[in-house]
């Protein structure tokens, strides 16, 4: 097996051990694959050391690996922690400027800081398809899809008050000859997962129009003045079913039907919060307020006050004991005065939660709805509560994630606990 060589624009002094590294190293993943599983899943440094690249024999030398598709294709930078340019590989297709089964110094170099020297290998199959997310972006100029991500919170390892994921989509856009595709792989290899999602959720949407950049995007420090309500369905590149897949694999009680529909909200809103869905949909436990058990008024003032206040999808429990506020602090609000019989009036984010009461910033929603949806959602959030034992974890682990119902569907409440 022959992996190619492309001549480097400049060498450094460590561009030789970077290139010959990262040469090994693909050479070492085609024969480990042959000889195993017969794709690339299963890779890890442990098994590569059997064919000739070891993390040991290359210590000074950083791999990140992009496992792609069903396992079947992959892609891989290089860097010395030393100094000098980042390399390229791809499996099967061009990247970074350099064409399919050759090795070469990448065309847009990186801006971020390099890691420490190892392996570490992302498996995409549950992750945002980027490739085919570019493709959705091909009528968007490369600057126009940084606009969107100045609002994104990222990593700051350049010490810059913009983010590194801003400052590297932007060095991207002002290379000869950027795409959408040369952009957003930028963004993915300076650690921008949530920049992705976001503009995929902000730009693409469902995906039956042709994607435009956002009215938002132009104004003079570019943020959405409110967050869209998710789409019946996700466009393909998000992998709503292995999401899915992952849920009823952790929380058996979880139907098919259901886990594809929490999947889903939960991508859709966290991704409009500006975070990472891949990592919060399958780590913290997820509470899907319902429409279909008598919560339907209490689940659409959720949805209503995440359009308005999107970040409220990651919430925090507390006992209400340990709220600081009165438990009454909203009685004098205009929104709770003058209720009809049979009303009370509903506070989101729950009073329950870090980011409920009067000392919350932003302060809760409220609306008057009727009681007994009111106290329906109360007791469904308690049961999940106990369900997910997040009334006995340390304080670190109390996060969930709020994805309500979609509006006039058949889904009750969900309790996902992943876990916990």
């Amino acid at each position: 097996m022959t992996i190619g060589t492309s001549p480097a624009q400049a060498a450094g002094p460590y561009d030789a051990v970077t290139s010959s590294s990262l040469r090994n190293f693909a050479t070492a993943v085609e024969y480990s694959a042959i000889f195993g599983s017969g794709n690339y899943d299963d890779t890890n440094a442990s098994d590569l050391s059997d064919w000739g690249w070891s993390e040991s024999g290359n210590s000074t030398t950083a791999i990140e690996m992009w496992v792609e598709g069903n396992g079947d294709s992959w892609k891989a930078t290089a860097r010395d922690t030393r100094g000098g340019d980042e390399y390229s590989y791809s499996s099967n297709s061009a990247f970074n400027g350099g064409s399919a089964a050759s090795v070469r110094a990448s065309a847009q170099q990186p801006t971020s800081a390099v890691g420490a020297a190892g392996l570490t290998v992302h498996r995409l199959s549950d992750g945002l398809d980027a490739e085919a997310l570019a493709a959705s972006l091909l009528a968007i100029a490369p600057s126009q899809l940084c606009d969107g991500l100045a609002f994104v919170p990222g990593t700051h390892n350049l010490g810059s008050s913009l983010t590194d994921q801003y400052i590297a989509c932007t060095r991207a856009a002002q290379a000869s000859g950027a795409t959408s595709r040369s952009v957003l792989l930028a963004v993915r290899s300076s650690g921008g997962a949530a920049a992705l999602s976001a503009l995929a959720i902000y730009y693409v949407g469902d995906g039956t129009q042709t994607a435009t950049a956002p009215a938002w995007t132009q104004q003079a420090n570019p943020a959405p003045p409110s967050a869209p309500e998710p789409p019946a369905q996700l466009p393909g590149f998000w992998r709503v079913g292995a999401v899915a897949s992952a849920l009823t694999g952790t929380n058996p009680d979880l139907t098919p039907s259901d886990a594809q529909v929490a999947a889903k909200q939960c991508i859709a809103y966290v991704a409009a919060a500006g975070q990472n869905p891949y990592d919060e949909c399958k780590n913290r436990p997820i509470f899907v307020s319902g429409q279909e058990d008598a919560v339907d008024e209490a689940t659409n003032h959720d949805i209503d006050a995440m359009l308005t206040h999107p970040a409220w999808v990651l919430q925090d429990y507390r006992p209400a004991a340990e709220n600081p506020s009165p438990r009454s602090w909203y009685s004098s609000s205009p929104a709770c005065q003058n209720q009809p019989a049979g009303n009370s009036c509903d506070e989101f984010p729950l009073y329950s939660t870090l980011q409920g009461g009067n000392t919350a910033s932003p302060l809760p929603s409220l609306r008057s709805i009727t009681s007994t949806d009111n106290s329906a959602q109360g007791g469904q959030y308690g049961s999940f509560v106990t369900k997910c034992h997040l009334n006995t974890a340390p304080r670190s682990e109390r996060g969930i994630v709020w994805a309500p119902a979609p509006r006039g569907s058949a889904v009750a409440t969900l309790k996902i606990c992943n876990g916990h």
